[in-house]
């Protein structure tokens, strides 16, 4: 299959990111916990081998500037938290090809 799912919360994010990534399907979950929360289920409905989520983030970083990218070393929900050991690798890697 290879097929990237590209997941926005904003319009604006969703619209700058559609075409741009080639073979990706670029969606729109919304923006806060409850919208997230109520579009979680057609998530289960799409298909893809891989889930990106692309967007501003808000500016959570002074240090971030645009382009910048940002690798999630862990994941966290109400059951806990799962470490992605394949994070430092993939840094590494985007590093390799000139990305910060």
């Amino acid at each position: 299959m290879n097929e990237l799912l590209v997941v926005t919360a904003l319009r604006s994010e969703q619209g700058a990111l559609r075409g741009a990534v080639p073979l990706a399907r670029v969606v729109r979950c919304g923006m806060g916990l409850a919208k997230v929360r109520r579009w979680l289920p057609e998530l289960e409905t799409l298909p893809a081998d891989c889930v990106a989520v692309a967007g501003v983030a808000g500016g959570l970083d002074e240090c971030q500037r645009p382009g910048d990218v940002v690798v999630a070393s862990e994941v966290r929900d109400e059951h806990g938290r799962i470490t992605l050991r394949a994070a430092a690798p993939l840094v590494a890697a985007l590093r390799r090809l000139g990305l910060r």
